[in-house]
């Protein structure tokens, strides 16, 4: 598929995560080059099983899937079981996908794409704790100057208010392995950061639902199931946020974002900290990290809608 926007997804599938990935392959824009599994929502084996099951369900069997690190650099692993369910998927039954993941270890995939493609091809889309990136950057360095950049659903930035989803103080992806998170954003030649705050504007609720179950095709009426399972499940009347799908959509439209603030992006890496895995924005013209705090939430599901429609 020629594109311009050659990225490698990395993810762990989880609702959220599956209904980012059915957004990009419905986006022809997108040229994905791999996508790779890491144990975050849940364990790597079922994250991998799920990216399997939503590219078979994609009918992108074209995309290979390169299944990553079983554990964090915590001491010992979490999960969001109690968000995505066991299965990882809300509960919304997904055909299992009749090939295999590649043989190839996630991290190895990614230092070998990214040394073999032009430099600044290649964006890194984070939608997962960043054990696999992290890795990948400390076992070849080499990566980090040819990367064009690395697009991190993670953090949180309020100054007041519910900082964490995780925590009072973390947001999931970056709390369920501060350290890689701290590896990644210190070392990253160039990050863009969409925070919780921001998948918490894009809220699938009422008439976005319908909308998009309007669109009456099978991929469109499981992210509805998936949306409305774990609305049932977070116990929430407010809507279910796109975190993720957000993230994809910086990548087709970044105009839809809007407050940008460029600095450094600083992990609480002290596992004896109440703040464990808070991120802290220090500002700075000549910051490596760009983090994000508005999205145009109507233009949001509309790019999303039609990108679903195109399935």
């Amino acid at each position: 598929m020629a594109s311009s926007k050659k990225i490698i997804i990395d993810t762990d599938p989880g609702v959220d995560d599956a209904i980012a990935l059915l957004f990009a392959f419905g986006s022809d824009e997108l040229d994905i080059t791999g996508i790779t599994t890491v144990n975050g929502n849940l364990s790597v084996d079922i994250c991998t099983s799920n990216a399997l099951k939503i590219a078979n369900f994609a009918n992108r069997n074209d995309v290979s899937i390169y299944s990553g690190c079983e554990k964090s650099a915590r001491d010992e692993n979490i999960d969001a079981v109690w968000v995505h369910g066991s299965d990882g998927l809300g509960g919304v039954f997904v055909p299992p996908a009749p090939y295999k993941h590649s043989d190839t270890h996630a991290v190895d995939f990614i230092i070998d794409k990214i040394m073999k493609s032009p430099e600044d091809e290649i964006t890194l889309v984070a939608l997962a704790p960043l054990t696999n990136i992290a890795t990948a950057f400390e076992k070849e360095p080499a990566i980090i100057p040819r990367i064009k950049e690395v697009v991190i659903m993670g953090g949180c930035f309020l100054l007041t208010g519910e900082r964490g989803n995780a925590s009072p103080f973390a947001e999931y992806n970056i709390f369920a392995d501060p350290k890689s998170a701290e590896i990644v954003f210190s070392k990253a030649k160039s990050a863009k950061v969409i925070p919780m705050e921001v998948g918490r504007q894009a809220k699938a609720m009422g008439t976005h639902i319908k909308q998009i179950e309007d669109i009456g095709t099978e991929q469109a009426k499981t992210v509805v199931k998936m949306i409305k399972n774990t609305a049932e499940r977070m116990n929430s009347n407010n809507g279910t946020a796109m975190y993720d799908p957000c993230t994809i959509a910086y990548i087709l439209q970044p105009e839809l974002f809007s407050g940008a603030r460029r600095g450094f992006v600083r992990i609480i890496t002290d596992d004896k900290s109440p703040e464990y895995g808070m991120t802290v924005f220090e500002p700075a013209e000549e910051g490596n990290i760009v983090v994000y705090d508005k999205i145009n939430t109507m233009l949001f599901f509309e790019l999303f809608n039609k990108k679903i429609a195109h399935i």
